[in-house]
């Protein structure tokens, strides 16, 4: 189901296929500073803006010097949160019906199983 669900975004396919598995509440997991940013300010979500990607990896630079020291904590705490309420599935957002990207993705979920 991952490798054929069509949606670029591989944390919705991620949703779709967690979607029947759960009952509510949900729990999610959020670390204090990220580890993975999104620098591409380019694409379809521009909208007419000029294409800056220098500009938004030196603000992510910039962002993981300054939290250097919050990467390998000794000890995690944990902070109970909200329990969220079950997510509804949203429509599929496309970009990922080739039947290439379809196999190729199975090849390697193939070679780790």
């Amino acid at each position: 189901a991952f490798c054929s669900y069509d949606d670029y975004n591989w944390d919705w396919t991620l949703q779709f296929i967690a979607l029947p598995c759960r009952g509510a509440p949900w729990s999610g997991l959020v670390m204090s500073f990220p580890r993975v940013f999104h620098i591409g300010n380019c694409g379809m979500h521009q909208h007419g803006k000029p294409c800056k990607p220098q500009e938004a990896a030196d603000k992510v630079t910039a962002e993981l010097h300054q939290h250097r020291t919050q990467f390998f904590p000794k000890v995690l705490k944990y902070k109970p949160g909200v329990a969220l309420s079950r997510p509804v599935q949203s429509p599929r957002n496309g970009g990922w019906g080739d039947d290439r990207d379809h196999a190729f993705c199975k090849s390697i979920a193939k070679a780790f199983s």
